[in-house]
């Protein structure tokens, strides 16, 4: 019975530190909150009166604190990676869309260009046009 209450308490004890543990994970993006909870904890398991073995659980603690803080880091790293190639991907497209406006007004420019030198070749056209026309009644007149 004493190994029986022994492993009883152990197991107790680990379902209170996993719960703990599951806690810090969600504080990851917040290290002061987490750096409490994991004292915070720790001073529950030392009031408990965890007698044997204080000196590897506070190592296992601080290992998986510093676990989750690499987890983190890695997420921030990872974020700012998304960060710059978004940045860089948004650059790109704000480039390509100058590229095609600036290709647009060019296009809208010899359009234009092209409006203008039609309307001057239909005015000379419709002199010439006019001239015939003038031509051919003064010639039938004549006759």
């Amino acid at each position: 019975t004493a190994n029986m209450k022994r492993m009883n308490s152990q197991d107790a004890y680990c379902k209170r530190l996993l719960g703990g543990l599951d806690d810090c994970t969600q504080l990851i993006q917040k290290p002061d909150e987490l750096v409490q909870r994991v004292k915070t904890m720790c001073a529950q398991i030392n009031s408990d009166g965890a007698a044997s073995g204080e000196e590897e659980e506070e190592e296992r603690k601080s290992e998986s604190h510093a676990e989750l803080i690499r987890r983190r880091d890695d997420l921030l790293n990872q974020l700012t990676l998304l960060k710059e190639k978004q940045t860089k991907t948004a650059a790109m497209a704000q480039r390509e869309k100058d590229k095609a406006r600036k290709g647009n007004e060019d296009l809208l420019e010899k359009i234009n260009g092209l409006r203008e030198s039609n309307k001057k070749e239909r005015a000379v056209l419709r002199k010439q046009q006019e001239q015939i026309q003038n031509a051919l009644l003064s010639r039938q007149d004549e006759v």
